[in-house]
């Protein structure tokens, strides 16, 4: 609730438990899009590494039914089905195991979480605001109050704001 602004924090003040209620109520749903999401996403840059789509659209391949075959398999290696499933299945279990609040900080898309949790959530908690103007209220605020929210050190050092030396 630190991130909110002290006229919105107040609102909040003893709610933070049916804050936290609406939060995690479909929790299970955004752990496995979360797991999802870290599975399949990477799968865009290794298709890449392997030559996805360029190093098969050569002209010079074009006439080499032995090597299109083979490209064609590579891709076909990296995007097995089964493979990609068991990977997702492991990478949700292990979100299971770690503390919830580490599972909303690491594991949980931010952007749709947001979108889709967050910002109804504080709508009925706080009261309606428009939810661009909120996000950047609570980024206002974060970036005010940095020194005590450690989570986002690692945004603070990519945009050359680090805490330690700012």
């Amino acid at each position: 609730m630190s991130a909110l602004p002290p006229t919105k924090r107040e609102k909040v003040i003893g709610k933070e438990e049916q804050f936290k209620e609406c939060l995690i109520k479909d929790i299970d749903r955004w752990r496995k899009h979360g797991a999802l999401w870290s599975v399949i996403n990477p799968l865009w840059e290794k298709l890449r590494r392997l030559g996805f789509n360029k190093d098969l659209l050569t002209p010079e391949i074009a006439t080499d039914d032995t090597k299109i075959k083979a490209m064609l398999q590579t891709w076909y290696n990296l995007l097995n089905a089964e493979n990609i499933f068991n990977d997702f299945q492991e990478k949700l279990e292990h979100i299971k195991t770690k503390p919830l609040e580490e599972q909303l900080a690491l594991h949980i898309h931010g952007k749709r979480f947001y979108q889709q949790v967050v910002d109804p959530c504080l709508n009925t908690l706080i009261g309606q605001q428009e939810s661009k103007e909120r996000f950047f209220n609570l980024f206002k605020e974060l970036s005010r109050n940095r020194d005590s929210i450690r989570d986002l050190d690692f945004i603070w050092e990519r945009m050359g704001l680090n805490p330690e030396n700012a």
